[in-house]
């Protein structure tokens, strides 16, 4: 009997896990994905991501009223910082800073699935100078450059190379984006080396109640 119970509880948490892990890795099919040829493409990346246009607001006002944004954040103050299609420049482009995206809906699963790692992932590089922004990408127009054929799509954007953002295709855990960060940051990080280790706490001034917190997130 008690081997016959120890049987079911390790199938039940083993196909838990395989479940859990499927949502880590899968995708949502964006159906309002359209590809782009050469010229959309090339007109769009001058609209959306030149600096010139957008530092002396050139950007025309019927294309301002025709960009899908939802309302710009009042406070934008969580480790995880979100974009609109209004704001995607500052928060993105021009935040002087090595940035990794995720561009998501809210109704596919995956995406659900990523979210609790990204904000685990920006707890971890709070200290860093490294934005982890969000956007969700079914209700806000997003750059040419940064397209989006499924959900979620993550991007990285090294501070010095904005117009041609890295798509993420590594595993979805903070774990793993942390690694996928600390080998390709622009400077080696503070807290972790160029292999995601935690680096020796005794270099750093850290308070006794963030010691425990950066220990149980550190990379193996």
């Amino acid at each position: 009997m008690c081997i016959t119970l120890f049987c079911l509880l390790f199938i039940t948490f083993t196909i838990s896990d395989v479940f859990s892990q499927d949502l880590l890795h899968g995708e949502c099919k964006n159906p309002d994905y359209v590809p782009k040829d050469s010229f959309q493409l090339a007109f769009e990346e001058k609209r959306d991501l030149n600096p010139f246009v957008f530092t002396n607001n050139l950007v025309p006002e019927a294309l301002k009223l025709d960009l899908k944004s939802e309302d710009t954040p009042s406070a934008n103050d969580d480790n995880v910082k979100v974009a609109v299609g209004r704001n995607f420049y500052d928060m993105v482009v021009n935040n002087g800073k090595d940035t990794i995206v995720a561009l998501y809906a809210p109704w596919c699963k995956y995406c659900q699935a990523l979210l609790p790692q990204f904000d685990n992932l920006a707890d971890m590089l709070k200290n860093e100078n490294v934005a982890v922004v969000k956007m969700d990408a079914s209700k806000n127009e997003v750059p040419a450059n940064y397209d989006v054929p499924s959900y979620p799509t993550i991007y990285w954007a090294s501070r010095d190379s904005k117009y041609f953002p890295k798509k993420y295709e590594g595993p979805r855990t903070a774990q793993a984006m942390l690694k996928f960060i600390a080998l390709h940051s622009t400077h080696e990080l503070k807290t972790y080396d160029r292999r995601g280790s935690l680096k020796s706490m005794s270099i750093y001034n850290v308070g006794s109640q963030n010691i425990d917190k950066i220990v149980s997130n550190k990379v193996i």
